[in-house]
């Protein structure tokens, strides 16, 4: 049997993986950006670009309304804003997910109410979010994580059930299918970001999508601290940050835009050709699409069975990073309630809220270890690689490649052969 290169074996993989440079952007976001230079505006409201990129992003989507922001996280924080949530609102969302899903609900000082994940798709199991419900729950966050869409319809009717807001975080899910339907179109607000790492990316942005003209309207007061930009009034009706995106912004989106299905489309081919690849190694268990729905594969999570295998996640990461096959098995490794910021409940400084805040009478929220045992189980068991549109079917062969040769290793070892 072939050595492993953390013990002095030759590595499946010698020459890096592609990088972005020369990739990712080209000659149509310097045309874009060229114009908005040239129009000597770059000022979100006073330009062209950001109400255009408006109008494509809506209609691409099937939707009415578009709102940008310019950070995902400050669209999932105008999403608050518009439905209105109060201090004190319990806000729903899943365990297993990035603090810009976690912040605007800090932000608008409401309680987040974290619910376990489904072994399966890694997203909020809709079998355990009613026992969450409380007279205090505002609205549920969806999140799509990594590309594989939630199993909306039982979450839908619980919040119809409820009269509950949905809001889907759909980040890391641009295109992702459920049943017919992309995500971001099944809720009153779909929310998306378009921060460097994203399928489509102009450095920092965020989009909110809706058909709720009212909601559209308080959004976009919200994105831009309750001015309104008709000329009508400078006197703010309410207190709303500064979240504009500008016409850079703008730009570089139209052109991204542009991009987002052949990205998509390439993303599959890789992945599921990955997948078959990996199908019947013992120890690895490669993603599974949801038979009602198409993943867009923002990330590619395998999971390693420690049992079987005879080591722990880690030290399968380290022997396949010296294989030449980058990933990472530390980034959402466990659910994000034990992180400090939970544990502590330091959310607004030296004060208590929104805990302890005079308008939050109601139970006592904490974050015990063991509180969503699922995801605590096996989120530290998975490897997450970056499949990007670029890669070429070669490098998709060498990670099954180097997966093979670490996994029939270990497993050999633990075999006693």
């Amino acid at each position: 049997m072939e050595k492993l290169a953390i013990n002095g074996g030759k590595p499946v993989r010698t020459k890096p993986f592609p990088r972005p440079a020369g990739k990712r952007f080209g000659k149509e976001e310097k045309k874009q950006l060229k114009e908005a230079i040239d129009s000597g505006v770059l000022f979100g409201p006073g330009g062209t670009k950001v109400k255009e990129f408006e109008k494509r992003f809506a209609k691409y989507y099937g939707k009415k309304y578009c709102v940008t922001t310019n950070s995902g996280t400050a669209a999932i924080h105008t999403a608050l804003g518009a439905l209105k949530i109060k201090p004190g609102d319990e806000i729903i969302t899943s365990c297993v997910t990035d603090m810009g899903t976690i912040a605007p609900i800090f932000l608008a000082n409401a309680i987040p109410v974290l619910c376990d994940i489904d072994e399966q798709t890694y997203n909020m199991d809709p079998s355990k979010i009613e026992q969450l419900i409380t007279p205090r729950t505002r609205a549920i966050i969806v999140v799509h994580l990594c590309g594989q869409s939630c199993d909306m319809d039982p979450i839908r009717e619980l919040a119809k059930k409820h009269s509950l807001f949905l809001i889907e975080d759909c980040a890391q899910s641009y295109m992702s299918v459920y049943k017919g339907k992309i995500n971001g179109t099944m809720t009153d607000i779909g929310c998306f970001s378009l921060n460097d790492c994203k399928h489509i990316s102009c450095g920092e942005g965020g989009i909110l999508l809706t058909d709720d003209p009212e909601i559209a309207k308080r959004a976009a007061l919200f994105r831009d601290k309750c001015y309104y930009r008709d000329g009508s009034s400078r006197n703010p009706k309410f207190m709303a940050p500064n979240y504009r995106m500008s016409e850079l912004q703008g730009a570089v989106a139209i052109a991204q835009l542009g991009k987002l299905k052949s990205i998509i489309q390439r993303r599959r081919k890789l992945c599921r050709a990955l997948t078959k690849m990996l199908s019947n190694i013992p120890g690895i268990e490669p993603p599974k699409e949801m038979s009602c729905g198409e993943h867009s594969y923002f990330a590619y999570f395998v999971r390693v069975d420690e049992n079987t295998l005879g080591v722990s996640t880690q030290e399968f990461s380290d022997a396949l990073s010296k294989e030449g096959i980058p990933q990472n098995c530390q980034y959402l490794d466990a659910p994000i309630y034990l992180y400090e910021v939970f544990q502590e409940k330091n959310i607004h400084g030296e004060t208590s809220c929104p805990y302890g805040c005079i308008s939050y009478k109601a139970r006592d929220i904490s974050y015990p270890k063991g509180l969503c045992p699922v995801a605590e189980r096996i989120m530290k068991l998975k490897l997450i690689f970056n499949i990007k549109e670029y890669f070429t079917m070669d490098d998709v062969k060498d990670i099954a490649e180097g997966i093979k040769k670490v996994t029939d290793c270990f497993y050999s070892k633990k075999q006693g052969k």
